[in-house]
């Protein structure tokens, strides 16, 4: 969860979006908390932080985490440190969390899925009607297999040794069948001959 992130040192804040410093961003969190966010995997368009009334309504005062956007973003805290990473060239570690319901997030609680680079960022008008930055991100090469990949590939190989032992079973009863007729067969009285 987000609170072992922080304890670990991969992700320091346990619910803001982006943790960053005034060299840039160190890591940020991809879980689902923007509609504007768009994830492919490999690469994704991470919509900024802020614009958002966190602290609630009169109504229900509570720290709303998922409250609506509300006014235009703007290049300031996190935002800013994430720009930064496009001209120091420094990656970003990222978290995927099991909000953001899409075929690369974990089934539960937030997953390490290794370092991106910020390719760019811009502002735009987001599904919110308010402004909103976005930044697109792509995976450093030369990192071990995404975790998507192989999660994908130990599911199969977990499938393919569930059908092999129920083929092996298959067989194994198949070939007892077998012996049991064959005793059954050596075991049993020869037929009477009839006499002509």
């Amino acid at each position: 969860m987000r609170m072992h992130a922080s304890a670990d040192g991969v992700m320091r804040p346990p619910v803001a979006g982006i943790h960053g410093g005034p060299e840039g961003a160190y890591s940020i969190a991809l879980s689902g908390g923007y509609d504007d966010d768009m994830d492919l995997g490999d690469c994704f368009t991470y919509t900024g932080e802020g614009g958002r009334a966190l602290k609630g309504t009169k109504a229900n005062p509570k720290n709303l985490r998922t409250a609506p956007q509300s006014k235009d973003q703007t290049l300031t805290k996190g935002n800013l440190a994430l720009s930064l990473n496009i001209e120091t060239r420094i990656s970003v570690r990222v978290i995927r969390g099991y909000k953001a319901n899409t075929e690369f997030t974990p089934e539960y609680g937030y997953r390490y899925d290794g370092l991106y680079t910020v390719e760019k960022y811009w502002l735009c008008v987001g599904k919110s009607g308010f402004k909103v930055f976005k930044f697109a991100l792509r995976r450093c090469p030369n990192q071990a297999p995404p975790p998507w990949v192989t999660d994908k590939r130990k599911k199969t190989e977990k499938k393919e040794e569930s059908n092999q032992s129920e083929d092996g079973k298959e067989k194994q009863e198949g070939e007892s069948a077998d012996k049991e007729n064959r005793d059954k067969s050596l075991n049993s009285p020869p037929p009477a001959s009839s006499s002509e």
